[in-house]
């Protein structure tokens, strides 16, 4: 059975075909091309990308994927997917080792066709740059606890977080290339040069730029100066207004380009249920008008965004081009994380993994592996 969507404004690359249609074939794209088309589903002008992929996020619906059960992880990944994430990575983030290795187990136990893998946010974090995480389980690198997360993940560990400064924090970066595991810098006190040291062993992300990093000094330059200006490390942004002040998206994006800017959700688990009081271990989270903080007021824990959002107000706050807000949900992180040998890119092979977006960026309809999972556009027919 082919699939022909036609009539579509489609995004190629950093480009825009006009009159375009897209075939596909089972789960994957058989072909794409201009032109007019009589048969399939008129999909009347609208924007066709790539699915979204999302590499750093927690939860949604009440679940977090540190203690979620199959319901749980099965619950978060569908929620984000109806919001045109259809690639994720499980955030774990630091809690007891036994029950981070747990949770990975039951991550890669899941195999969810949307779920690419495990990404652990500490244990082997800067107390001083915590942000949420809980400072008593906060640890220095170890081999062996390293080597017992990595292979918790059963082949799924995909991306994890460390503070390079920690004493055996640039041997652990190596360890976890090593693995074939991305190593990404984050939660970190760490100064100009242990960041470029941690970018030279193999680290080749800044997690969620600007927060819990040392903010930018003309004679202190920091992670994020580092970041910025190393052609090798992609740099995640959290675009929901409250982590980053909105003039500071296009900024980025104008001084690294839209192929270096991961979009993330760092979603938790009230996203999707509200404004509340939410409790984590031992870290007790409030919720009010959609800013996720410490019941402390101390810092901001997590996010209560969607990609869908992310990329909305990358566009309508930050001021960047649809093409290029749609790149860094989409081909960046498919290249950071190594799968866009499948996924981040609308290609004959490629996953039939598919949003559709109208002239507000709003979803109108989501293709998961070559299904409609949401919209109106479910109840249209095409032709085999």
């Amino acid at each position: 059975m082919t699939t022909i969507l036609r009539n579509a404004r489609l995004v190629i690359g950093r480009r825009i075909l006009e009159d375009a249609w897209v075939s596909v074939s089972e789960h994957r794209i058989e072909a794409y091309g201009t032109g007019p088309k009589t048969e399939g589903v008129d999909l009347r002008g609208r924007l066709l990308a790539p699915g979204f992929i999302d590499m750093h996020v927690h939860g949604a619906l009440g679940y977090s994927f540190g203690d979620a059960d199959p319901a749980g992880i099965s619950a978060i990944v569908n929620h984000h997917r109806l919001h045109g994430t259809t690639t994720l990575l499980a955030g774990i983030g630091t809690d007891l080792l036994p029950q981070m290795s747990s949770a990975a187990a039951n991550v890669a136990a899941a195999s969810l066709e949307n779920l690419a893998g495990v990404f652990y946010e500490g244990p082997f974090l800067s107390v001083e740059r915590k942000g949420a995480h809980d400072p008593n389980e906060l640890r220095r690198p170890d081999s062996a606890e390293l080597r017992t997360l990595i292979e918790a993940g059963a082949g799924e560990t995909k991306l994890m977080t460390i503070a390079p400064e920690l004493p055996g924090g640039i041997d652990a970066i190596r360890q976890i290339r090593a693995s074939g595991t991305v190593a990404a810098v984050g939660h970190t006190d760490a100064d100009y040069d242990v960041t470029k040291a941690a970018f030279d062993a193999g680290a080749t992300v800044a997690t969620h730029l600007f927060n819990g990093m040392r903010p930018i000094h003309h004679r202190d330059p920091g992670v994020i100066v580092a970041a910025m200006e190393d052609e090798r490390v992609t740099c995640e942004l959290i675009t929901d207004g409250f982590h980053l002040d909105d003039a500071m998206i296009g900024y980025v994006f104008r001084a690294v380009g839209a192929h270096r800017v991961a979009l993330i959700t760092d979603a938790i688990e009230a996203t999707g249920v509200g404004d509340g009081i939410y409790h984590r271990g031992t870290t007790t989270t409030v919720v009010s008008e959609g800013l996720a903080m410490l019941e402390d007021g101390s810092s901001i824990a997590g996010s209560t965004l969607t990609m869908e959002r992310a990329v909305q107000r990358t566009v309508r706050n930050g001021g960047v081009n649809i093409v290029d807000a749609i790149t860094s949900a989409t081909a960046t992180p498919a290249r950071t994380l190594g799968i866009d040998n499948h996924a981040g890119h609308i290609a004959p092979g490629y996953l039939a993994n598919l949003v559709l977006l109208n002239d507000d960026v709003s979803i109108e309809a989501v293709m998961s592996q070559g299904s409609w999972v949401s919209g109106r556009w479910l109840t249209q027919t095409t032709q085999p």
